[in-house]
């Protein structure tokens, strides 16, 4: 029995080690810097980038896996039980990060077409998204509390 203990703990501890840092460390630097890299470049080259959408949906579905495996699985849960704090880190980052990649899709899809007045339309939508998304995420912050997991 103590054996069988062993053998499910190690893939916890390498999945807290592992995904652990990469949502600590990793997602708050894509959050910023995100769009400080994304929009620049496309504003700059003045065309889209289809390739910049692909690896958004790579880090995005790399991110739900790991917090959804990190959440389904009980072995792993207990990493939130450990660092109460984590929980409501990780849920109010993921989307922030949800956030940003809509705003730099919507002025991905407003530099599909040439024009000048489609591209300033589409500039102020994702300002305006993003603004009034940041305020919906506040007020929905606000009226349901980020608890740790166990209701702590």
């Amino acid at each position: 029995m103590k054996t069988k203990m062993i053998w499910i703990g190690i893939p916890a501890i390498l999945f807290i080690i592992i995904a652990f840092w990469l949502v600590i460390f990793f997602m708050p630097l894509l959050v910023i810097c995100s769009p400080g890299m994304y929009l620049p470049a496309i504003i700059g080259s003045g065309f889209a980038n289809p390739s910049i959408n692909e690896s958004f949906i790579m880090f995005i579905s790399i991110f739900s896996f790991l917090i959804g495996l990190s959440i389904l699985v009980p072995q792993f849960r207990k990493m939130y039980y450990t660092f109460p704090w984590l929980y409501p880190y990780v849920k109010v980052l993921f989307i922030d990060y949800i956030i940003c990649i809509l705003t730099i899709m919507i002025v991905n899809f407003g530099y599909t077409e040439d024009g000048d007045s489609r591209k300033l339309l589409f500039k102020i939508l994702a300002i305006l998204f993003l603004i009034v998304a940041r305020l919906v995420q506040c007020v929905y912050f606000k009226y349901r509390k980020s608890t740790a997991l166990g209701g702590q």
